[in-house]
């Protein structure tokens, strides 16, 4: 009987683990060696030029419809790095990633109607939240961080541990951390180039790079949800993947979409206000009148 009354929370946390591979942010131990000059069939799944277009257009048209309501985000995982380290989508990269506070949500959800108006909507998810025309389009997955004491941390798991202040257990060696930015890390926001649009990144990227995907300026790892064939790859040696997606795939030159890329959200938008709820409390005595 204690077996099968845990049964569901065991369940919950191997869903929950399985999520967080899925979502990418574990370099994958399989991942082989690119080396293409020794192996013909190493041959990178770069993401295609439609399907990187819709990508730049669901964050363009997040991006712009945050701004004007005033509801704060920032890029997270593969999305920060791309912002970073490759000026936009990378190559075989296929969704979008961003964060916002715990505290944020209602002011999230009143928008969508807002999205509604362009044909998308915003569907609750393990992880979150998601901005998504269909199942089978581009998404913007939205994480949700809470705050504890200055420092944001993911609120449905683990993605990693951060050195911190202090000593571990052993004399020497940092103390570790659950993966998190620091307030003065997010804050202020910077507004960056993103292929052809913007996107919103943390003040102070680099620490929480450096905690989430290691060596992050010197390899990469191609890595997503289509099942990918998995590399890891000396950016040193192949430079030409610090580049933003769309690749050409002969020439692996960037291919620019700017002009497939259009404006959607009106400069004139009526932002909902969100409800609070119980501002207003009963009085102690309510005879029903």
């Amino acid at each position: 009987m204690n077996k099968i009354r845990f049964l569901p929370a065991i369940l919950s946390a191997l869903l929950l683990l399985l999520g967080v591979a899925a979502c990418g942010y574990r370099a994958p131990l399989t991942a082989e060696l690119y080396n293409p000059g020794v192996y013909a069939d190493h041959k990178i799944d770069l993401a295609s030029v439609d399907s990187v277009t819709e990508l730049y257009q669901i964050m363009k048209d997040t991006h712009e419809i945050f701004r004007q309501c005033q509801l704060s985000y920032w890029a997270e995982g593969g999305t920060m790095l791309g912002a970073v380290r490759n000026g936009g989508v990378i190559p075989w990269d296929d969704d979008n990633d961003i964060s916002v506070s715990s505290k944020d949500v209602n002011q999230l959800l009143v928008l969508r109607p807002v999205f509604a108006e362009l044909g998308y909507f915003i569907e609750k998810v393990f992880f979150g939240y998601r901005v998504v025309k269909d199942r089978t389009a581009a998404a913007v997955d939205i994480f949700l961080m809470n705050e504890v004491n200055g420092k944001f941390y993911y609120d449905r798991g683990d993605w990693g541990t951060r050195p911190t202040s202090g000593q571990g257990l052993k004399l020497g060696e940092p103390k570790m951390d659950g993966i998190y930015l620091t307030r003065e890390e997010i804050y202020p926001l910077r507004e960056v180039s993103f292929g052809p649009i913007k996107v919103m990144i943390p003040n102070d990227p680099k620490p929480y790079l450096d905690s989430m995907f290691r060596g992050w300026n010197d390899v990469a790892f191609t890595y997503g949800h289509a099942g990918q064939r998995k590399f890891k790859i000396d950016l040193m040696e192949h430079p030409e993947f610090r580049r933003a997606a769309p690749l050409d795939p002969y020439t692996l030159q960037t291919i620019h979409v700017a002009e497939k890329v259009k404006d959607r959200v009106s400069s004139t938008l009526t932002c909902p206000v969100p409800v609070i709820r119980n501002a207003m409390p009963f009085p102690a005595f309510f005879d029903g009148v």
